[in-house]
């Protein structure tokens, strides 16, 4: 059993019933998160071995369904551009995210004479439900590797996919419940734009985008004007657009440092950053 929401379920042109399906989904999402959340990192990462093992057995379906979604790809390059990387980010996760995710003591000091000794002590805490806005070009590897770091710090995944890429998001939420995840906590949603804004609207605890600037820009607007989360602000997001180096608005993405091994170092690419106003956003 898998959360998957397909196109085909819900019609077309029907956006009410598509908001109704999804934030449907968000609830028992929610519930599991907070569960997830409770549960000790070494637990966690049990789910990413065996996904790691599932991704050299179903290797071959997954080559055929990545090619499905990027017709002329050679299945050489899929495998050495999506599933081996992914695996690699894996095995990472398994070797570094208890690590990474453990309280951080940052030592004691006494600023002034009037509050005395003080010590500090950095604890990582998940952000609860995590869009992932997904693109097209790479349709495994990217949300994958996001999806399996917001896991990973205790988080609830819904995974939008770019064109062509829902049953690829389909098949590696279906892999991670085989390999044991609650499958409330990674769902796959419609490719289409109106379950992206349906998403948005929830809305989520942090969005994740990587696409184009002009998608970027639409996301901000609608979180900019849409729900505010619990700290009656709009919710954060992480963009990476273009090729562009990763631009995060809000707080630290899933509450722990791990890269989203996405980004262009800028000093040494040379690339521009891109920057985004979102309109009402303070």
């Amino acid at each position: 059993m898998s959360s998957v929401l397909r196109s085909s379920d819900l019609g077309s042109g029907d956006g009410g019933s598509r908001s109704e399906a999804i934030a449907a989904l968000a609830h028992p999402a929610r519930a599991a998160q907070a569960k997830w959340a409770k549960t000790p990192v070494p637990q966690r990462l049990k789910v990413f071995r065996r996904f790691r093992r599932l991704l050299a057995e179903r290797s071959q379906e997954l080559v055929a369904t990545v090619g499905a979604a990027r017709p002329g790809r050679r299945a050489s390059e899929t495998l050495a551009a999506e599933i081996l990387p992914l695996a690699a980010a894996g095995r990472f996760l398994e070797q570094e995210a208890e690590s990474l995710l453990a309280p951080r003591f940052e030592g004691s000091s006494g600023p002034s004479f009037w509050l005395g000794r003080v010590e500090l002590e950095v604890r990582r805490e998940p952000r609860g439900l995590v869009l992932l806005l997904a693109p097209a070009n790479y349709p495994l590897f990217l949300p994958a590797v996001q999806a399996l770091q917001a896991l990973a710090a205790g988080n609830a995944v819904f995974w939008k996919p770019g064109a062509g890429g829902e049953r690829v998001a389909q098949l590696a939420v279906e892999m991670l419940a085989e390999a044991g995840l609650d499958p409330h906590l990674a769902v796959a949603l419609p490719e289409d734009l109106e379950s992206a804004r349906a998403a948005l609207a929830l809305p989520p605890d942090l969005t994740v985008v990587t696409g184009s600037l002009a998608t970027g820009r639409a996301v901000l607007d609608q979180l900019a004007q849409g729900a505010q989360n619990d700290r009656g602000q709009p919710s954060p997001v992480i963009l990476e657009l273009s090729g562009d180096d990763i631009s995060t608005l809000g707080d630290t993405a899933f509450g722990v440092g791990l890269c989203l091994g996405t980004g262009i170092a800028r000093d040494k690419s040379g690339a521009e950053t891109t920057r985004v106003r979102a309109h009402g956003a303070s």
